[in-house]
């Protein structure tokens, strides 16, 4: 990894997921799998995930932050927000 992929990390790690498909070839991800993006301002970040969260709630989400101090913070957070009421959420990372 180079010098600004790491910035902020003390131990990063990378993560490769290899999956068999049909016909039992290799492939790098779940054929089902979606990869979501958007680019918004600082002060609308936490405003858009809450939003993504509230239109997806019958879906499986995995969102990824970039540090671990960040998955405890927004794993407690989320979960008080009035609007995410009843949603599973849970911080998953490598000091747990």
């Amino acid at each position: 990894w180079e010098g600004e992929q790491t910035a902020g990390l003390r131990n990063p790690r990378q993560i490769t997921v290899t999956v068999h498909g049909k016909a039992n070839k290799q492939q790098s991800t779940p054929v089902t799998l979606s990869n979501l993006y958007t680019v918004c301002s600082e002060a609308e970040k936490l405003d858009e995930l809450v939003k993504f969260l509230q239109t997806h709630k019958d879906s499986k989400i995995m969102i990824f932050f970039l540090t671990c101090a960040h998955v405890d913070y927004f794993g407690r957070l989320l979960p008080l927000l009035p609007q995410l009421e009843g949603l599973k959420i849970q911080g998953l990372h490598g000091k747990m």
